[in-house]
């Protein structure tokens, strides 16, 4: 699991290097989108970093599991609440959908903080691999109808914000930005809900992965359609730099 690590721990900066680039240099009339872009990659490296926590730890340090889950399970949903804002802030369907997944969010980090046998019933912790016994009950529905809903409402405020915009260059990088998105979520859904919950934990790990190729089509469609304008050169530079690395 050593590589794995170093892969998380490095998507983990380079995501929240490419928020702070698009936050720092976006214009004053595109700060808003650009903050909720820079917290999505914060609870982006949040989500990578605790999975790399749990999977590194050895069967001597159960006590930080608990920690370690709360921060896999947590971070992911404010990482997609945050996403919502950037893509519809701007429309007042797009706040009310931030707030409702935010207060959705919340309520379930609370019955997580004080219940967490909701969600799980045992850690194990193995040299062979860490892993959790999920128990089937209401909340991980709800945890799971939680991704279900607000993708479809992300993907559809990205959309409408591709329709709606006269430019057609800025049209094509939204849409653009849309296929790196869906095919982190798509992957994302596949191994961080579905085969964790019914397969196999040892495959967590390659949904923060992927975030690699949001940032390859995020960054493009800045660059190439100019979805954001970057003020400074040097923010090119280091968009470039953060591509490569990508």
């Amino acid at each position: 699991m050593q590589l794995v690590t170093i892969l998380l721990i490095t998507i983990s900066i380079l995501i929240v290097l490419s928020g702070f680039s698009v936050y720092v240099g976006s214009k004053k009339s595109s700060r808003v989108s650009s903050a909720f872009f820079f917290a999505a990659t914060i609870f982006g490296a949040l989500w990578a970093l605790s999975i790399a926590a749990f999977l590194a730890l050895s069967p001597s340090q159960l006590p930080f599991a608990p920690v370690a889950l709360l921060g896999i399970y947590s971070s992911a949903l404010f990482l997609d609440t945050c996403l919502v804002g950037h893509a519809g802030w701007k429309y007042p369907v797009g706040k009310i959908a931030t707030c409702l997944f935010f207060l959705y969010g919340l309520s379930i980090v609370g019955v997580l903080l004080f219940r967490h046998d909701l969600l799980y019933t045992d850690i194990i912790l193995s040299y062979e691999g860490n892993k959790i016994l999920f128990t089937d009950g209401w909340f991980r529905w709800a945890y799971l109808a939680f991704f279900s809903l607000i993708t479809f409402v992300l993907l559809g405020l990205l959309l409408y914000r591709a329709i709606k915009t006269s430019n057609h260059g800025q049209r094509m990088g939204l849409l653009i930005f849309i296929v790196g998105l869906s095919f982190t979520g798509i992957v994302s859904l596949i191994f961080d809900l579905l085969l964790t919950y019914w397969v196999t934990y040892s495959l967590i790990w390659v949904g923060p992965i992927t975030m690699a190729a949001t940032i390859l089509t995020y960054y493009y469609a800045i660059l190439r359609y100019k979805i954001i304008s970057l003020n400074a050169s040097w923010l090119k530079t280091l968009s470039y730099v953060i591509i490569l690395a990508s």
